[in-house]
């Protein structure tokens, strides 16, 4: 894992000063070494891996440069440092993350008469781009955010890995082309006008979303979206990034046979994906919230060493409560006596957050969508204290099992399209058994579906909104990615085909919800140089879940049905059967009406009567209904009082370029 860094000019030479502090701003995500490839007028290379020579070039011109910050994960020696060329230099690559199964493919490439200097998977890369082009990367299973500078063809070609795990983020203004690993890294441009992206800010406050499109909270910064390459030219202008996409997961039902066979393929898959995902010189451990996803991770993690006759210690960490509602132990501990895991907790606290949000809202590049990050943060920041370097977790799973109840109607309207209409009365019943909710509210909850799209298209638009200034209100709609996605919408879906459920999950995947939650573990992991892996996210479960029945996810108003009989013999009995859903969460509500409420009045009442975005007494008036419990529970509030936050550190601190 590391920080990656590039820019092309394609005028004026640029002073070289520029890549490196793009690269040094973020070294906590690849403390273990620097390294930079800088190209003069005269096309003349040099590669840069000391002080001595870092500083010689500070105030050189240059065409062309790459730059990289290393976290070392494989190859821990001096031979794994980056940029990394060939060595006829004509190829040089500056690459973040890994690929799983480059021993593989090194195999592959050996037999074809290649020859390796190093043991890392970054050098495979390298040789299999040689070979096969940007068809190499149908080979790769992993994560990565990489750049290849290729001489001979005079491109810089970059690519994200399919699921966009990693970020990669660029700007282009046909005067230059420069790419990072974080949106900070692009503000130091001096061609780069930070304008906040109204319609990104609108789409954040009104639907809770982040990362779901190409855009970012930054005008003129675009992310390259997962399962995309470019390629950029070294020499003439192009017209524009010209995106091409190399995957899409096909949603397609593909049967199998016995659910014992679909139960049976996805434990083997899982198993297949944390063995690839314990690849590593450096310690391995786990994150364990309680739920299902991380303890089935940790339980198959714990067999892999058993069978592979590891003497290391499995670390697994934990998010924990003293107030037992949001407290998972019971579950934790379960997980603990079938293992033998060796675990760490840490107690988040909102005293502990007030002290250190801005840092974090520094490290996340935007306002964040609620408090449950900073969970999340603490446990990272527990494996560094405790000298782990890579951690195994549980992310994508929700998303394409169907583990959120709000996938619930989508199934349901599914079987209803399709005229299964005792199975669809077989579900109500058993949903409303097992789920608090009345008959009634499920019924609502089932024609919601009906509705959906125009409810969630249609209800920003309301008058009753105070707190929000007019003028936002309608330049953001009007430049909402969210509401162009929505008037596409209809065509993707018909394109991609799939039942009603299946593409309610592709969407999550792809736009409304776990794009954001990969930007959370990349920060939160990164800022304290740790690499984060996600063996859920392995393609080939990716396209056998997206591809399964319906049934297969859903049934008898269970959710992940398929992965709780692949983990029958697996995961504890007690967390097996479980159907709430926590994960590292915060007590938000109790935190925003008690021990935050000192700091979040004060940003309210801190809005000027001039500010563009919001208006002073509708933010005050909504946060005292909140507090009064004339309004219930929802995020808004929090997303409302980050976005004050963030705004701030951006007027009032150059952009928030240094840590705080």
């Amino acid at each position: 894992m590391c920080g990656i860094a590039g820019i092309v000019s394609f005028g004026a030479p640029i002073n070289a000063n520029l890549l490196l502090k793009m690269t040094e701003l973020v070294s906590y995500r690849g403390p273990d070494g620097e390294g930079f490839l800088l190209c003069e007028n005269d096309r003349r290379l040099s590669s840069l891996y000391t002080d001595r020579e870092k500083e010689e070039w500070r105030n050189k011109k240059i065409r062309f440069g790459l730059g990289h910050r290393r976290l070392a994960i494989l190859d821990l020696s001096q031979a794994g440092r980056q940029p990394m060329g060939t060595p006829d230099g004509r190829l040089w690559i500056v690459h973040n993350g890994e690929i799983y199964n480059y021993i593989e493919i090194r195999s592959e490439l050996e037999k074809k008469g290649y020859r390796f200097s190093t043991h890392t998977d970054t050098e495979i890369i390298l040789y299999a781009y040689r070979e096969w082009g940007t068809d190499c990367l149908s080979r790769f299973n992993g994560m990565w955010a990489f750049a290849i500078l290729d001489l001979g063809k005079g491109i810089l070609f970059c690519s994200r890995d399919r699921a966009g795990i990693k970020p990669f983020y660029y700007f282009f203004n046909r005067k230059v082309f420069a790419f990072s690993s974080e949106i900070k890294q692009l503000l130091l441009l001096p061609w780069m006008k930070p304008e906040v992206n109204p319609g990104v800010l609108y789409d954040y406050l009104f639907y809770g979303l982040q990362e779901h499109s190409e855009q970012t909270f930054f005008e003129n910064i675009n992310s390259l979206p997962g399962g995309h390459f470019i390629q950029i030219p070294l020499g003439e202008t192009p017209r524009d990034v010209d995106m091409k996409i190399y995957w899409d997961p096909d949603l397609e039902q593909r049967e199998m046979g016995s659910e014992e066979e679909y139960a049976g393929k996805l434990h083997d898959l899982l198993k297949d994906s944390i063995r690839l995902r314990l690849r590593s010189d450096v310690q391995v451990g786990s994150c364990l919230s309680g739920g299902l996803d991380s303890s089935g991770i940790v339980c198959l993690l714990s067999e892999e060493r058993r069978e592979t006759g590891s003497s290391n210690n499995q670390l697994t960490f934990s998010s924990c409560f003293e107030d037992l509602r949001w407290d998972e132990r019971k579950y934790i501990f379960d997980v603990i006596k079938k293992t033998g895991v060796e675990a760490r907790y840490v107690f988040p606290s909102a005293a502990e957050l007030t002290d250190i949000l801005d840092r974090l809202t520094y490290h996340q590049d935007g306002p964040f969508g609620s408090t449950s990050i900073f969970a999340q943060w603490k446990v990272f920041e527990s494996a560094r204290e405790n000298g782990v370097t890579v951690m195994l977790d549980g992310q994508g799973a929700d998303e394409l099992l169907a583990g959120y109840y709000p996938y619930l109607p989508s199934f349901w309207w599914g079987l209803l399209r399709e005229g299964k209409w005792l199975s669809l009365l077989n579900e109500l019943i058993w949903i409303t058994l097992r789920n608090p909710l009345k008959v009634k509210e499920t019924l609502i909850e089932a024609a919601k579906a009906f509705v959906y799209q125009r409810m969630k298209k249609n209800s920003a638009d309301s008058n009753q909104i105070s707190w929000a200034k007019p003028e936002f209100l309608q330049t953001g709609a009007e430049k909402s990615p969210y509401k162009k996605y929505l008037d596409r919408r209809g065509t993707l879906r018909k394109q991609k085909g799939g039942g009603e459920l299946n593409w309610k999950l592709y969407e999550s995947f792809r736009f409304t919800s776990l794009p954001a939650l990969l930007r959370y573990e990349d920060r939160n992991s990164m800022a304290f140089s740790v690499e984060a892996r996600l063996p859920f996210l392995d393609y080939r479960i990716v396209e056998f879940l997206l591809g399964l029945p319906p049934e297969q996810k859903i049934q008898r108003g269970m959710t992940k049905a398929v992965y709780r009989r692949a983990m029958k013999s697996v995961i504890p009995a007690s967390v097996l059967a479980r159907t709430d859903k926590m994960g590292f969460v915060t007590p938000e509500e109790i935190w925003i009406k008690d021990a935050l409420r000192g700091i979040m009045d004060e940003a309210f009442k801190s809005v000027p009567d001039d500010d563009q975005y919001f208006s002073r007494k509708g933010l005050q008036d909504l946060y005292y209904s909140v507090l009064k419990g004339e309004k219930g529970f929802s995020f808004l509030p929090w997303r409302l009082f980050n976005s004050i936050i963030w705004l701030s550190n951006l007027s009032s601190k150059g952009m928030s370029l240094k840590p705080l």
